[in-house]
């Protein structure tokens, strides 16, 4: 700053502020905790998982052996539960499942229950998302700072820990 004797003063430099974050927050004040309807499941993505679709690559289908992991029947397990469906229901809860874009190929493929509400990054503001979040559940991902960010509480569900954690 000025007056320092660092050689960036207000003349070389503008303080900005976060603009992503600051927006973030100008909508998270758009929905005050009474009109926060949503929980929000966000899994990360796994490069075990991204191989398997073809990320990359010319094939974007979803073979057998994704839909068969321990990730998407543990995903789908959880989304599935009638404990959370009924939290759900009597708190006025949308359960939306907002998967990481490397994934989405997998939602056309996945069985999800009628209460689940599948979410796409693709033509949404997904700030809002968050801002309408009065939780959000998920694994590692560093989505969880725009909750945290926003004030709104995070809970983790990390069945995979071992492998996760192995593979650094």
């Amino acid at each position: 700053g000025d007056g320092t004797s660092y050689p960036f003063t207000t003349k070389e430099a503008k303080q900005t502020g976060l603009p992503r974050f600051d927006r973030l927050r100008e909508i998270g004040q758009r929905y005050p905790a009474e009109k926060r309807d949503l929980l929000l499941v966000t899994p990360t993505w796994r490069q075990w998982l991204v191989e398997g679709l073809g990320i990359g690559t010319q094939r974007r289908t979803v073979n057998e052996a994704v839909l068969e992991s321990d990730f998407v029947r543990s995903w789908v397990g959880l989304l599935s539960s009638d404990e959370l469906a009924a939290a759900c229901r009597e708190h006025g809860l949308t359960l939306g499942f907002l998967p990481h874009p490397n994934l989405e190929a997998l939602l056309a493929r996945l069985d999800l229950p009628a209460h689940v509400v599948p979410l796409t990054y693709d033509g949404v503001d997904v700030q809002e998302y968050f801002a309408r979040a009065r939780l959000l559940l998920t694994d590692y991902s560093s989505i969880a700072f725009n909750a945290g960010y926003l004030d709104r509480p995070v809970v983790y569900f990390q069945f995979d820990a071992d492998l996760v954690l192995e593979q650094g």
